[in-house]
């Protein structure tokens, strides 16, 4: 398969540690309570937290960022900590949901990625609500015989294959697509209007 696909293009996404507003912070005899993907754990992470540190951490976890986003928002969770995107934390940082860091009670905060800080202070200016955890790429393939034989000679450099709609109904696209549409239109409310525009122009969602 590998002779096959080719990168079409590459997005940086970021998970960020947020602290909820409503819960004090664990001491040592108390019980943390953390809101994660269920894949962001090695299996042994929080058992060895909680070796180390004395404190009992419980975590729940949500399927998708819609679900804790909704749940952040309504309030009252129960939770402490919670993982979401950069994106998301800038609307949980709007909505007064998040609690600000004291980074200087972060002892290992002054090694993490200055680049890395510089992206999350584009959703939350001065890094005051989030802490970058992990960042990834998502890279687009595709069948260069297929494309070929359904599109002709295609623009696969160009993210026109996904939002022209003379190339994009010939082509089977990827799920969350949203996210692609977003990080092309960008995060303000005028700017998703136009990104919105774009799905309607293709059909497809």
């Amino acid at each position: 398969m590998s002779g096959l696909c080719r990168s079409l293009m590459h997005s940086v996404a970021i998970a960020s540690i947020a602290l909820l507003y409503g819960q004090g912070g664990a001491r040592a005899d108390e019980k943390l309570f953390i809101y994660n993907f269920s894949d962001y754990f090695a299996e042994d992470t929080v058992s060895d937290f909680a070796k180390r540190s004395g404190v009992d951490a419980r975590v729940d976890f949500f399927d998708s960022l819609e679900v804790l986003e909704t749940r952040l928002l309504a309030g009252g969770s129960g939770f402490d900590v919670a993982f979401p995107s950069a994106t998301v934390g800038e609307r949980l940082i709007q909505s007064g949901a998040l609690k600000p860091i004291d980074a200087s009670s972060l002892k290992n905060h002054k090694n993490l990625d200055k680049d890395l800080l510089k992206l999350v202070a584009e959703h939350d200016p001065g890094n005051q609500y989030l802490v970058p955890y992990m960042w990834l790429t998502t890279g687009i393939a595709y069948n260069p015989k297929l494309v070929e034989e359904r599109v002709g000679d295609a623009p696969t450099n160009s993210l026109d294959m996904f939002f022209k709609p003379e190339l994009a109904t010939r082509v089977s696209g990827l799920r969350h697509r949203h996210r692609r549409c977003a990080e092309r239109g960008g995060s303000n409310r005028s700017e998703l209007s136009r990104a919105r525009s774009l799905f309607d122009k293709t059909g497809r969602s």
